[in-house]
């Protein structure tokens, strides 16, 4: 083979997966303006009804759980497609970066997807209790750390701040009482949340992925996120697998597609479930490439 066909040959390897990862950065840099006006909850839509009739003192439950970590997914994801767009100009490839935003996202979105999609309401909202009841334990833990810290005057709080904290307990305390007497799900541990979350899409295929994404996620998905877990915390076993750029571009590639179906899934099913009884979804531009995935599964909500 010519020198030069070699060069091309290379070339070609190089912009395949640069080519996907760039795509798929734009779409999720894109995404981001949903979360700054995500959809308006109307009366007599799913994700209203789900809510109604639960303990005022604990807020929305179900949308909390499912539209406030959509939310956060789609910010993860934005800073994952920032960081690609500036591997260009910085001539680095962030691959810790953006695999460990990608997680990130995935973790967020997967959990969204658990708590939303059972077509049951009784079991949207088990699901929802379950995830709230989880946060308790690490909302406690954080009361538990702050006390300690002002009683050892390592942040002492003012009389005004001690004041609003402990009424801040006291009514921590008492929703924690009711969610742990009301009926819940355990919330499972990631690596088998995402087998269900992925059984479910496989079996409601979302309608905007042409390009097939969501195919293959049960195993590929997992596969990111312990590539992802990785370069959160900083180990070194993934130098084992991976050798070359067009490696580390291929994974980052991958992690995305990821990343970005499951994101866009979850808001998906955030629309579909807010969409008012008798109206078509309202598609608003920047989710404009949804709409077959929104209309899909707004007719399995309205009940």
């Amino acid at each position: 083979m010519a020198d030069d066909d070699v060069v091309q040959l290379l070339a070609s390897l190089l912009n395949g997966p640069r080519q996907r990862m760039k795509s798929r950065a734009e779409r999720a840099v894109n995404l981001s303006r949903w979360a700054v006006q995500p959809p308006a909850r109307k009366p007599g839509s799913c994700i209203v009804l789900d809510d109604d009739g639960l303990p005022e003192d604990l807020g929305p439950v179900v949308a909390g759980a499912g539209l406030f970590a959509t939310m956060t997914a789609v910010d993860q994801l934005h800073m994952a497609g920032v960081v690609v767009g500036h591997q260009e100009q910085t001539r680095t490839l962030h691959t810790q970066s953006v695999m460990a935003l990608c997680r990130a996202a995935m973790e967020s979105a997967t959990r969204a997807i658990w708590v939303m999609s059972p077509a049951e309401r009784a079991e949207r909202r088990r699901r929802a209790f379950g995830v709230l009841a989880k946060e308790h334990v690490e909302q406690g833990r954080f009361i538990e750390i702050t006390e300690t810290m002002h009683n050892d005057a390592d942040m002492v709080l003012s009389p005004k701040d001690l004041a609003d904290f402990q009424k801040s307990k006291k009514r921590f305390t008492k929703n924690q009482a009711t969610v742990n007497g009301i009926d819940k799900r355990r919330v499972p541990e990631f690596r088998f949340m995402i087998v269900e979350v992925y059984d479910w899409l496989n079996q409601n295929h979302p309608s905007h992925d042409t390009e097939g994404l969501h195919r293959g996620l049960k195993s590929e998905g997992k596969r990111a996120y312990n590539i992802g877990s990785a370069t959160t915390h900083g180990y070194r076993w993934l130098g084992d697998y991976v050798r070359s750029q067009n490696e580390l571009l291929a994974m980052n590639a991958d992690a995305l597609a990821a990343a970005l179906i499951t994101t866009e899934c979850a808001v998906a099913l955030c629309e579909a479930q807010s969409c008012a009884p008798n109206e078509k979804p309202i598609i608003r531009p920047v989710i404009t490439h949804l709409e077959p995935t929104i209309t899909q599964w707004t007719g399995a909500y309205r009940i």
